[in-house]
């Protein structure tokens, strides 16, 4: 009772007027765990968490934000958009009906940050004060109401009160820092996770000690979370102590986050490094529970949506737990929409003829999208050719492959940057696909039409990906290759299209 009344006292102080007065807080104030009965009789009552909102602002209204829903999947995070309406109001449901959801916000240029919705929250955000906030997704410009007010309130209080200060930033940096770093042992980056994690449930400690928020647990269960996902991935490449193993074989989740999810995700890629992509059949003599099998078959949805589909569709016969045989029926329906799509896509397209000298038509998906294929097996002929082809024009190469989850995100991210780029004369983009692993022709094809990533494409052949690869020196995908007006190649001008400052970029030239 005593964390219901402080609750109304925080919401009546102006951060937030807690609309829902019939909503029963205190059947969810406790931790859900995720493999208990408690769980089935939780999800049978549970609805899609909603998000409604009011944006103020003094410029131009944004007409749409984006969120990342945060999803029991081994691409842990799916992109949405969302309208806003002009007087600068919007509602989004979430596709889920699961408990405590993490979403990352955004509206406009505007990144919001984290989010955990579990029944519904509203938000008023002055886009204006947001912009002078000094505190990484701190409380400045926002006002939250509705069930899920306490828990937005005490993801930025905790953030202002652990990271406000340059101290504890700092102290993140470093130990992420050391984490990666190659020199040091495993032993004693076992000790550092260790360390970090102590000073993480101290400043947690502190916290709740000095608040009362009635879903403080969903705090320490989030380091708990990141405790277990830190200690997996130091052991990808080595057999982990049984101790450690056996705290990774049963360990169970509340909400569902990047660390949580992460959780099932690396003793995925620890259980494949050690007994190979068959590992799910040893899984009883491991001694995992059937819950965390069934979380391991959840996030082993590896591949395109034909792999993923043909997946679920292979595993779901196999899962035993109700909630998560539900979710996979629902992820079912979800790839089948999308190979379908894509495939309607690729059914309808079209032959043009080509006038290109440094390549020939393949197919046309829209009046948008041209696919060609090159006989050239020389880099150097190949970017002659380019800008003998568009003399007065400054090139982008995006080099990229099928597989590479970077490069489809930073398409998806830079579409804008790019239309505004292409509405200054004189530029041109061209994506180069190179034959790397997987990374095939049809496969190609269909994460075109699947990503809807507009433009002229070129597949680039082994002989010829290895020569550009080795002539200019390509570490890495993405990749992004300028050659100016002269026919000059810089392959140093960009780092990330989604980042580019198009004034800056264009003045160059």
């Amino acid at each position: 009772m005593k964390n219901l009344i402080l609750l109304l006292i925080v919401c009546s102080m102006g951060i937030g007027a807690c609309e829902n007065a019939d909503y029963d807080h205190k059947q969810d104030l406790n931790p859900i765990k995720f493999d208990s009965s408690e769980m089935e009789d939780h999800i049978a009552r549970q609805k899609s968490p909603v998000l409604t909102g009011k944006i103020i602002s003094e410029d131009a209204m944004p007409k749409a934000g984006q969120y990342s829903l945060v999803q029991l999947r081994n691409n842990s995070q799916q992109d949405f958009e969302y309208e806003i309406n002009q007087d600068g109001t919007f509602a989004l449901e979430l596709p889920y009906d699961l408990p405590y959801q993490q979403i990352w916000f955004t509206v406009g240029e505007h990144f919001l940050g984290e989010l955990i919705l579990h029944d519904s929250l509203h938000i008023i955000l002055d886009l204006q004060q947001i912009a002078q906030d000094t505190v990484r997704m701190g409380m400045t410009g926002k006002t939250f109401s509705g069930p899920d007010a306490d828990i937005a309130i005490m993801l930025r209080s905790y953030q202002d009160a652990a990271y406000g200060e340059l101290e504890g930033e700092d102290k993140m940096n470093r130990f992420y820092e050391a984490y990666w770093d190659t020199e040091i042992k495993d032993v004693d980056k076992i000790k550092l996770v260790q360390e970090y994690h102590q000073w993480q449930q101290s400043n947690v400690d502190d916290f709740i000690e000095d608040s009362s928020y009635p879903r403080s647990w969903l705090l320490q269960h989030k380091i708990l979370d990141q405790y277990q996902e830190l200690m997996i991935g130091l052991h990808f490449d080595k057999k982990m102590e049984a101790e450690y193993f056996s705290d990774a074989a049963t360990y169970t989740i509340s909400s569902v986050n990047n660390e949580s999810v992460s959780t099932s995700r690396y003793l995925d890629m620890y259980l494949r490094s050690q007994y190979g992509e068959q590992y799910i059949q040893k899984l009883d003599s491991l001694g995992i529970s059937v819950y965390k099998q069934d979380m391991l078959k959840l996030v082993s949805d590896y591949g395109d949506p034909e792999d993923k589909l043909e997946y679920y569709q292979e595993t779901i016969h196999s899962i035993q737990t109700p909630w998560i045989k539900s979710l996979m029926q629902t992820y079912i329906a979800e790839e089948t929409a999308v190979v379908n799509k894509i495939r309607e896509k690729l059914k309808n397209t079209r032959f043009t003829q080509s006038s290109l000298i440094y390549a020939d038509s393949l197919m046309s998906i829209n009046e948008k999208t041209h696919l060609y294929k090159t006989s050239i097996t020389n880099a150097a002929d190949l970017i002659q050719n380019l800008h003998k082809q568009h003399p007065e024009s400054v090139i982008i190469l995006d080099n990229w492959t099928t597989w590479c989850g970077p490069c489809l995100s930073d398409m998806e991210y830079s579409k804008e940057i790019k239309k505004e780029l292409l509405e200054h004369e004189g530029f041109k983009i061209i994506y180069l696909c190179h034959e790397n692993g997987n990374s095939v022709e049809n496969r190609w094809k269909k994460k075109i039409a699947e990503a809807d990533i507009q433009g002229d494409h070129i597949f680039l052949h082994k002989e010829l990906s290895r020569s550009v690869m080795q002539t200019y020196e390509l570490r890495g995908f993405p990749s992004y290759y300028v050659i100016d007006r002269a026919g000059h190649l810089n392959k140093d001008m960009i780092d990330f299209m989604q980042y580019l400052k198009v004034d800056d970029f264009v003045s160059q030239f």
